[in-house]
């Protein structure tokens, strides 16, 4: 009985001294900024191709469409500016939401621009000499 309720007391303090931000809401009372959007984890995505998986209708896709509409209305009479996409580690999906974000702006007529410059892992462009492959 007392390793049951020693076990429930440590859970309840760890949540309640917990400083994680779980939530798009305590991210944006944390940080007085608004969320524009939220992309579900798609553990199927990388088995389609990028352009499926952004221009589809699967709920991943939706949330490129719903971050590109809330972009264009974020700031209404401002000309359109740069986004960037980045992350603290490498592998969490930089590329692949850059690109799906993107093909949905341009799906919608807005004129893109994609720069991937992945300072972690730079591929040269075909031709350029690099004997380094993308991987």
């Amino acid at each position: 009985m007392a390793g049951l309720l020693l076990g429930t007391g440590l859970a309840v303090l760890r949540q309640r001294l917990g400083t994680s931000l779980t939530t798009t809401a305590q991210l944006a009372a944390h940080t007085g900024v608004p969320v524009l959007g939220a992309v579900p984890v798609d553990a199927d995505a990388a088995q389609r191709p990028t352009g499926e998986n952004a221009t589809g209708r699967s709920p991943w896709a939706e949330s490129f469409r719903h971050l590109r509409t809330n972009l264009r209305f974020a700031r209404i009479g401002e000309r359109p500016g740069a986004v960037v996409v980045t992350s603290p580690l490498p592998g969490e999906g930089k590329t692949a939401t850059a690109t799906a974000l993107a093909l949905s702006l341009a799906a919608s007529g807005t004129s893109t621009c994609l720069v991937d410059a992945d300072l972690r892992r730079p591929v040269s462009p075909p031709g350029s000499g690099s004997s380094r492959t993308p991987a």
